[in-house]
């Protein structure tokens, strides 16, 4: 039924088990990735974080009520006044840091000063410039309009001569 050759490679099989042997450098892999994932989970539990919070409030004067919010948010940078201390109108209550950094460090407000700066002077320039050549337009445009009323006069002139 089988051909003679499928016979003869079972013939010759290995006898016994095979044993996979796996390097070691697989072992030193997972060690140092348990490892880390250990020191991750610590680190979680273990780091304190900021939290961004968003807080709407109400101010209770004696008359009335006052509501504040911000439009921005911001850190709590520092507090000049506890529960119950009674201020008076234009009393500072906190100082709150909005700041805001690019990926490069800078703050956000600078690099958009900066930036602003930079297109003014850009735009300053150019009106200047088109100013200019507004004014060489202009003083062209006369001096072909006298050219011009020059040529209408001379060309009049030589009609009524002939």
């Amino acid at each position: 039924m089988f051909r003679k050759e499928v016979h003869e490679a079972e013939k010759q099989k290995l006898f016994g088990s095979v044993i996979l042997i796996q390097p070691v450098s697989i072992y030193a892999i997972c060690a140092s990735l348990f490892i880390t994932f250990v020191i991750i989970l610590i680190f979680l539990s273990q780091a304190n974080y900021s939290r961004k919070e968003s807080v709407k409030g109400y101010l209770l004067p004696k008359s009335g009520v006052v509501k504040v919010f911000s439009n921005r948010i911001g850190v709590i940078e520092n507090l000049y006044v506890k529960e119950g201390t009674l201020i008076q109108q234009g009393d500072a209550l906190l100082k709150i840091k909005n700041s805001q950094s690019l990926a490069t460090g800078i703050e956000l407000s600078t690099a958009l000063s900066s930036e602003l700066s930079k297109q003014i002077k850009s735009l300053e320039t150019e009106y200047v410039a088109t100013t200019d050549l507004n004014q060489e337009d202009i003083a062209r445009m006369s001096n072909q309009y006298k050219q011009l009323k020059m040529s209408l006069s001379a060309i009049s002139i030589g009609i009524y001569t002939d």
